[in-house]
Order: C-alpha cells, then structure tokens, then sequence
C-alpha cells in the first residue's frame, strides 16, 4: 500500500473560463489562454498588458465577450475578441484600494462595469476609472449577477447580502444554524434561480436556493461537498471531490430515486418549520474529475477543470479520459531527477532545467537565479544542500549553497570541461562528505561527450578529475583510470564505490579498481544506473534488465528482465526501479508495479531519487509523481 501525489505545475490554477474556441486558467504567474481546438498555449503576463502576474480573480461577461482579471497590479478587462487589456485606474482612497489590493470575487455589472470583493468589503468600478464605495465593509467571499440585474453577495461568516438594481440592500445574515453563513460560490440555477453555496457556522454544508422571492435551505444526501459549480445548457454541473453531478429542473410525477444520484433535503428555516420540496433532480456525470480539482467552467458540451498541481483537463461527459492543458514547468522534458530535503516538507528538486524547485509538502515554487540551468542539488553528510548548475551554455559546473531558501553561489568551487555546455550524469554525496559528479560536455559540433569524474572535497574547496587517459604519468597524480562514460555512482560503506559505465560495472577499493563485462555474467556493458544495499547486494541496470551481484558473482534473476532506466534502494533494502512501464519496487522475490493506472502522471519513468524520508520521486516527461510507501 502506498501514496502516490503526481505535479505537472508547480502553479495551481486558481480559476477557469471558456468562451470558444478559447479556455482560459488563471494562476500565480499570469493568464494562460488556450486554444481548445489545438492545444496552444498564450501566456499573458505584464508584457501582454495585464496589471500584474499574480491573478487573484476572474469573472466573465460573456455578453459582450470580455474577462475581468483582478491582479495584484490592478483590475483589467481583457477583450477577447481582439486580445487587447483595457485596464481600470487605482482605486482614489485608501479604503478603496484596500478592496483592490486583495480580491477573492468579480462579477461584470450590467452598465459595462465591474463589481469587486475581498476582505476589506465591495466596491464598484468603471472602466474610465470611476470607483465607488458601496458601503459594505463585510469579507466578500462570492459575488453573482443574477438575470434580474440584481447582486448577490456572499460573505465569510456574515451570510448572504442581496443588492438591487435600485441600490437597495437586504441582508439574509441571521444567525440561523439553517442558513449559509460561510459562501463559498453563488451560482444561477437550472431554472434561472440563485443558487447559494457554504457552510453554517458550524462547518455543515448548506445549500441556499432563492425562488419567487423566497431563500430554501436544503442539505445534499449524500454529504458530499460541493466545490464549484458551472451551468452548462439547461443544467448545473457541480464539482465535488470524486464525482461530478448534472442539476436539472424537476419533472412531474413520481421521481425514480437512484443509488448513483444526490438528492437536496430540504430544511427547516428560522421560525418556519414547513419545508419546501427541492426543485431540482441531481444525477451523476460520467466522467472521471482530476486529482486536486477545485474550479470549473462549461467549455460548449464540454467542461474545463482547474486543478491544484496537474494543470486544466478538458473533460467531455461520458468520457473517462481527459484532454490536459499543461504548462509541464515540472517535468520539462527532463531525464535526470536529484532532491535534497532540508525537512520532510523543505526539499529541493532539480531535472536539468533552468532554477531549482522547492517543494513544501504541497505545492513547488521556484528559487535561485531564473536564469541558471540548475543541473542537480545534492545534500551531503552533515545536511548542507548545493545547487550545482551552468550558465548559458559555459563549460564548467557552478556550486550554490542553499540555506533557508536562500540561494549564495561559492565562486571558490568550479568544475571545468574541455567543450561547452557542462552537464552532469549524477551528483551524489560519499559516506565520506565528499562530492562525485558525473561530468559531460559538448564538442565543438555539439556532440554530448562524458569526461568521467570528479570528486570534490567541499570543505577544502578542491577538485579532482578520474577518467581514463593515455598520459601514464596521470596515475601517479591519483587519477583513477575510471572509464570515461559514467552514468551513476552507488556507495557501499567509505571503503567501497560502484560505478555504472557504458563499458560495465566498475568497483573501486581504495586504490585498486576492477571492470566487470558480460563475459563475467553481467547481463549488459551498457549500464544506466546502479545502486548498493547496505549488505553489499549490487543492482546494475541496463536495457536488457538488471543484474545482481552478491558479493561474489553476477545473476540476471528472472523477475528483473525488463528494460530499466535508474535504480535506487531504499533503507529498507527494497529495489525501486524506473521503467518505461512504470515505478517497479523488487523485494528479492517479486516485483510489484505501479502505473498511470495506479496514480502516475505517466508509464514512461525516466529516473527516480529516495529521499532520507523514504519517498519516492519518480520524473517522466510532463511531471513528478511523489510515492510514499
């Protein structure tokens, strides 16, 4: 039994919209505009026109074809017809900006303005810059325009405020335990009628639904809790955690209850005990909802999600398989993965990519310098954590040391190679404290080329090179004819190091270093990876499969024929294995799988890493996926 969390984003999308051919997905780091007919990405960002990078909300006036983006530069409409922002002045007073400054809800006005809502209360806006102070002082949780022209207002913990068209205010914040006091969204109903949703003070799920001047309470049966909700035609799609569900209008006669549906209970309000029979039918949708789903919109007959970690799935109903609309920053494209965790929710993850990525135990965000291709992190003996990384496209590997998310280069280490574009095939920390790095580089026609080894000593600040050579007098100077295309290093004690090479299995004893080929049992020259158990079992793996060694000679045990991409051991002495079929875990018997089937974001594992904690990070190429056994 394990746990599996997979990333594609390292930005969680914090709101979805449609007009076609266009969906758009807001985050922390701009706008992404998406043609829904190819799949092509437009970031919008300051460049593009947009008031600031971080959008805290969006609302769509359909009508006239606009989005309303509320950032933490100011409020702007972006037309979408044209692709041209339009953005509204600051705010005059301070009371005003207050309201700007930090917005949770946006709903377009029908004079062409818009009305905007945070914890500091509600404000009206005009395009020209025209501000007004509506007087509500409230934390604005949600805000919905209904068909009459009418605002509805919801509140954190002050309930619901219903604005007339003629200015008129009217507050449904009684402290009825019935009632919603918490409003997460508000929404317009199958039928045209306000759709509240929340929580009573004390956390229970209430929803709220205005009729012919009347606001019902009902429960849903099952409990579960509604997210988002999006109408699409003539229903309401709603968004819970497993499950989306269709809310239609009721038919007459006798309704068939079903085991697959939701029902709305109706509940008694304040003084009246009558109750109203619920106006609508809920039945399930058939489609699968995403991993960390929480906003959603209707995209024609289909539907947008925006998750917290995997991007926006375009999910058309009836459908199990979604079509992603991912910005990838995670998994780039990337083959090589490396972490280094200061705490179990305080780790740094690099995949060859420019800056490094930390992670704190829920979503990741970037660090360093945005222009370094940050080439691996390494954490050593005493839990010091470096960056090792390259600028451009220089020839030797920089060291950064990372403390407190803090990122400090120490220009006193350098790791040099005779072409362009340093690169490296490990950085990995001996039981000793000392650094080996894995080196490579281009030519001068572009060819990856390996340079074997160095090792470093971090506290002295010094650099030396292995690799095999014709020069006789380099052995004298300690340099350890190491072949020359290494691809990973494993550690067996202080005394003992094993190398994966393209030409087989070297052990290092001290001074004294040995090559083990297929003719001695080894199942292929061509290693990709090795890893050690504390025992002294060897596991090499290949395309053909892995080997064993035991100390004494080599096996191909018949469980670990398959072609495998990296290896790593656990402290448990399990073997995790990255394979084009997925994450594979050898206990020395069997060997267990898992797939995208089971969680992955992906079969295609490029390469894994084990953290001290035991986790498992698994890199493919549009993510990680984080297993925890």
């Amino acid at each position: 039994m394990v746990r599996v969390r997979s990333f594609t984003e390292a930005t969680p999308v914090t709101s979805v919209s449609a007009v076609l051919p266009y969906g758009f997905a807001a985050t922390v780091r701009g706008l992404d505009r998406w043609d829904l007919r190819t799949g092509q990405r437009l970031l919008l960002t300051r460049d593009h026109g947009l008031p600031g990078d971080r959008v805290m909300a969006t609302a769509l006036d359909a009508g006239r074809g606009w989005l309303w983006v509320a950032t933490d530069g100011g409020v702007t409409r972006y037309e979408i017809e044209s692709g041209v922002f339009s953005g509204v002045p600051v705010a005059p007073t301070d009371a005003l900006t207050a309201i700007a400054k930090n917005v949770h809800a946006l709903s377009p006005a029908g004079t062409g303005g818009v009305w905007v809502g945070g914890p500091a209360g509600l404000a009206y806006a005009e395009s020209n810059g025209d501000w007004k102070d509506i007087g509500l002082k409230q934390p604005v949780s949600a805000l919905h325009r209904d068909k009459a022209g009418n605002l509805w207002i919801g509140t954190d913990g002050h309930g619901v405020f219903l604005r007339k068209v003629d200015g008129a205010l009217e507050s449904y914040g009684d402290k009825d335990h019935q009632r919603v006091r918490k409003v997460r969204f508000i929404t317009e109903g199958p039928d045209g009628a306000t759709m509240i949703v929340g929580d009573t003070d004390d956390g229970k799920q209430r929803i709220a639904i205005y009729r012919e001047g009347t606001l019902a309470s009902f429960r849903a049966s099952p409990d579960e809790r509604w997210i988002a909700a999006a109408r699409r035609g003539s229903e309401v799609v709603v968004l819970t955690k497993h499950q989306l569900y269709a809310v239609g209008t009721a038919r007459k006669g006798a309704r068939r209850l079903s085991r697959e549906g939701m029902r709305l209970v109706p509940l008694a309000s304040g003084s009246d005990t009558a109750r109203s029979r619920s106006p609508y039918v809920i039945s399930q949708v058939e489609a699968r909802v995403p991993s960390g789903a929480h906003s959603i919109a209707a995209a024609g007959d289909e539907l947008l999600i925006g998750t917290n970690d995997l991007g926006t799935a375009l999910v058309k109903p009836g459908s199990k398989r979604a079509q992603w609309l991912r910005r990838g920053e995670l998994g780039g494209g990337g083959e090589d993965i490396s972490v280094a965790c200061a705490d179990r929710d305080d780790c740094f993850v690099a995949t060859g990519g420019k800056g490094v990525w930390h992670f704190d135990g829920v979503t990741f965000s970037p660090l360093g310098d945005p222009e370094a291709f940050v080439l691996a992190v390494a954490r050593s003996v005493g839990g010091e954590i470096f960056a090792l990384f390259r600028m451009g496209d220089e020839a030797k590997v920089r060291f950064a040391r990372i403390d407190s998310g803090a990122w400090t280069e120490v220009e006193e280490i350098q790791v040099e190679t005779p072409g362009h574009h340093a690169s490296l095939s490990f950085a990995k920390f001996s039981p000793r404290g000392m650094l080996w790095l894995g080196l490579l580089y281009q030519d001068e026609v572009n060819q990856e080329l390996s340079y074997g080894v160095a090792e470093i000593d971090i506290s002295l600040a010094l650099v030396a090179y292995h690799h095999a050579s014709y020069d006789e007098t380099e052995a004298d100077k300690g340099v350890l004819p190491i072949p020359i295309s290494v691809t990973d290093v494993a550690f067996l004690g202080e005394q003992e190091v094993w190398l994966a090479s393209q030409e087989g299995a070297v052990r290092i004893q001290g001074q004294t270093m040995r090559v083990y080929m297929e003719s001695e049992g080894l199942v292929s020259e061509l290693l990709r990876s090795i890893a050690v158990t504390t025992g002294g079992v060897v596991f090499a793996a290949t395309g053909a499969g892995v080997g064993v060694f035991d100390g004494d000679k080599w096996s191909a045990p018949a469980p670990l024929q398959r072609a495998v991409n990296a290896v790593a051991v656990g402290a448990d002495g399990k073997l995790w294995m990255a394979t084009p079929r997925g994450v594979a875990a050898y206990d020395g018997a069997r060997v267990r799988r898992l797939d995208s089937r089971r969680g992955l974001l992906e079969d295609d594992i490029a390469d894994i890493a084990i953290d001290q904690f035991g986790r498992i990070w698994a890199l493919s190429e549009h993510g990680i996926s984080i297993v925890t056994p």
